[in-house]
């Protein structure tokens, strides 16, 4: 009978296996994990090494998630470096444009305060011919000469003027323009087309298309023509 029972036991547990405990150690990956491994008795090599593979099979998934979120933690740190990199030159680029801005507007500033610069030195030629003038009227210069010395004058100003893009107003004997010609008195006649210019009493000027300054003018306006009166037929 005590044979019988032993036979029995290795029945048993050549069916349902026998549990040990053992440290599996996987040198590829580092890792050393303790756990149970199921061996039948009388199970040859061949299957037990079969379900100690199994076993490490089964093993392997917990260590999927881990390298998953290894991974994603290592994207959102290069996301982050990236919009790190990317605020850095948005700030660099804004302190350059600020101070692009500040030395335009100090180039301008500049420009504005000696702007007339060289306008001015257009003008000094004839204030020395006007000193020059002055000095010959002290002297009792004849009155020839000091005509000639204001057309001199005259003359400078007009080149300075057109140098600068600035030409006078043609007005007399112009048809009346509200946009250049500025009346300051009408006269009734027959002798000219209605509203046309007939004296310019102050010149006026424009400095490339704007208006400076309107010509004062007198202009003509055209007579009214009184209706004629009907005959009076006298009764007989």
């Amino acid at each position: 009978m005590g044979e019988s029972a032993d036979k029995l036991i290795r029945d048993n547990h050549k069916s349902r296996g026998v549990e040990i405990p053992v440290r599996i150690i996987d040198r590829t990956k580092g890792i050393e994990k303790d756990g149970p491994v199921k061996i039948k008795i009388g199970d040859s090599a061949k299957e037990q090494a079969e379900t100690k593979g199994m076993d490490e099979m089964a093993q392997q998934p917990e260590n999927k998630p881990t390298e998953e979120a290894a991974a994603q933690e290592n994207q959102a740190e290069q996301k982050d470096a990236r919009i790190a990199e990317l605020e850095e030159q948005v700030k660099r680029l804004s302190a350059e444009f600020s101070n692009f801005q500040l030395r335009q507007e100090k180039r301008l500033e500049e420009i504005r305060k000696y702007a007339a610069e060289s306008v001015i030195l257009e003008f000094f030629p004839i204030l020395d011919s006007i000193g020059q003038a002055q000095a010959a009227i002290s002297k009792g210069a004849d009155q020839e000469s000091i005509g000639k010395g204001m057309e001199m004058i005259d003359k400078k100003l007009r080149e300075i003027f057109q140098n600068l893009g600035i030409t006078e107003i043609d007005a007399k004997g112009q048809k009346f323009d509200p946009a250049f010609h500025f009346a300051v008195g009408v006269e009734e006649t027959d002798q000219h087309p209605d509203e046309t210019v007939l004296d310019e009493y102050q010149k006026g000027y424009v400095y490339r298309e704007k208006v400076l300054r309107p010509s004062m003018v007198r202009v003509s306006r055209a007579p009214e023509t009184k209706p004629e009166e009907p005959e009076q037929h006298q009764q007989m």
